[in-house]
């Protein structure tokens, strides 16, 4: 009786200890990262839908509350893409995505960006978000 009480809590402590090598195994914390990625992925989706419908239906404090949050990292980009250092090459523009200097009806100089041009600003935004994510996962799992 006594060796099958003790047989039975040598297996216990073996399953437990199974459990945590699988656990630490490079295969389950790749599954962890793949999960987290997903619902990363999912958010960004959701975000994405989210700011397409503020663009193309005009909802400027969505877009303004998006971009005061990423008004950081578009300097920093910049910055580092070389964009503040070097001159800008001519490009074509085409009509539905030309962005224009104007003054307002108040007489203040402002942006004028088309939807099509802000959706692809904040889309961009978000990808770069979650480009960092993913690479702020790689580490973890290294």
């Amino acid at each position: 009786m006594l060796k099958m009480i003790l047989e039975l809590i040598s297996n216990a402590i073996g399953a437990v200890s199974n459990w945590f090598k699988w656990k630490s195994s490079g295969v389950a914390q790749r599954e962890a990262a793949e999960g987290i990625v997903q619902k990363s992925e999912d958010a960004a989706a959701k975000r994405k839908a989210e700011i397409n419908r503020a663009c193309h239906e005009g909802d400027a404090q969505a877009v303004n509350k998006f971009l005061n949050n990423c008004l950081e990292i578009a300097c920093g980009l910049c910055f580092m893409t070389g964009c503040l250092s070097s001159p800008p090459t001519p490009q074509y523009v085409a009509a539905d995505r030309e962005v224009r200097f104007v003054t307002n009806s108040t007489g203040r100089a402002v942006w004028e960006v088309p939807p099509l041009v802000m959706e692809d600003l904040l889309n961009a935004k978000v990808e770069l978000g979650e480009i960092k994510k993913e690479q702020k996962i790689k580490e973890i799992t290294k």
